[in-house]
């Protein structure tokens, strides 16, 4: 029996996981346990497992390529899907990983993305933060019979006294993973302005854990690189004098497919000589691109469109001059990314001069 999990990189799928791992060894068998995000991952690690310990394995995936969660869907596989808050998400990775901030915002954008896809199939049992309260053992119930497990009164009563009847999913969270950290007012730990940044992105990316539409985000600069610094996060203007280069980018994060609206406001400064750049949306490809004289000074918004075919492949936007330039400065207000309706023609660039 295959035990299908799919869960954001989160308290909640890990917590699932070693419930369904002890629900299996009580009833059908310790399981041979498959961590897998792509096809080939999972036919690997299926063609090692023996035909007898084929009863019982359990398949988890926090971050599935297209091509698995194809699979699953055209398949028609019962998969369980946990899911927490987007902030939790990222609260939970910061704390107890070590990671940086940008790194662990790509991630929990990945995460949100890939298993946002699966919440839509018919034969899920979605399990969210709501379950946080609720008695492990009655949980563990649903799991069964979710996956048609009909455990025998020993066998139940084996899982009752190991589980309990009154631990709550968190209890049991408490119990099994005695080293994770809370995450309770995580973001009042940040500065103000990392707290701002982050802010946009949780309000965009969390309906995606509450099976509703993604509409819109705005990145803050903060989570952009500069081009002069590829190792160093964006902050102040950039001085453009110097040879041809590349200016910003970033952030590498994910979007659902669609048809996407782009904004990148930025400021100018001083820019007196022609100064020719490209702006370009990249995810191994090119997407869409423009190319502009940079004006002289003001706020501007440059409007780009794009197609993201591929959820699975992270997003950048880039800023390059294409020639040496010898003044001027600029500085990354931030991109605001809204969904559209899919369009035929081709955008053209527009630009829309904000007085300050």
């Amino acid at each position: 029996m295959l035990l299908s999990l799919c869960g954001t990189m989160s308290p909640i799928s890990q917590a699932i996981r070693e419930l369904i791992s002890l629900i299996a060894t009580e009833t059908i068998g310790a399981p041979t346990q498959i961590y897998a995000v792509t096809v080939e991952q999972l036919r690997d690690a299926w063609k090692s497992i023996s035909q007898e310990k084929r009863k019982s394995v359990l398949l988890y995936s926090d971050a599935p390529q297209m091509s698995l969660i194809q699979l699953i869907i055209d398949s028609d596989i019962p998969t369980v899907i946990s899911v927490d808050d987007f902030e939790e998400i990222f609260a939970f990775n910061v704390v107890n990983s070590g990671k940086d901030l940008l790194t662990t915002l790509r991630q929990s954008t990945h995460t949100a993305v890939q298993i946002s896809q699966l919440m839509n199939t018919s034969r899920n049992l979605i399990l969210g933060p709501d379950r946080y309260t609720m008695s492990v053992m009655e949980l563990a119930q649903d799991i069964m019979h979710f996956f048609s497990i009909e455990p025998n009164d020993e066998q139940l009563e084996n899982l009752r006294t190991r589980l309990g009847d009154t631990t709550t999913l968190r209890d049991f969270m408490g119990v099994t993973f005695p080293q994770w950290q809370p995450t309770t007012d995580f973001r009042e730990t940040l500065p103000r302005e990392d707290q701002d940044a982050l802010e946009s992105v949780i309000h965009g990316y969390d309906p995606l854990t509450k099976r509703r539409p993604f509409e819109v985000v705005h990145w803050s600069p903060r989570w952009f690189q500069d081009g002069d610094a590829p190792d160093r996060q964006l902050t102040g203007p950039k001085l453009l004098a110097g040879p041809a280069r590349t200016i910003f980018f970033g952030p590498y994060i994910y979007l659902p497919a669609g048809q996407w609206d782009c904004e990148i406001h930025i400021e100018f400064n001083g820019c007196r000589s022609d100064t020719m750049a490209l702006l370009d949306i990249f995810n191994g490809s090119v997407l869409a691109a423009v190319t502009m004289r940079l004006p002289r000074h003001g706020i501007y918004a440059v409007d780009i469109s794009f197609q993201n075919p591929k959820p699975d492949a992270h997003l950048e936007f880039r800023l390059q001059i294409l020639k040496g330039a010898i003044e001027g400065e600029l500085r990354l207000l931030g991109v605001r990314v809204k969904r559209a309706a899919p369009v035929e023609a081709k955008e053209e660039l527009r630009l829309t001069h904000a007085p300050h």
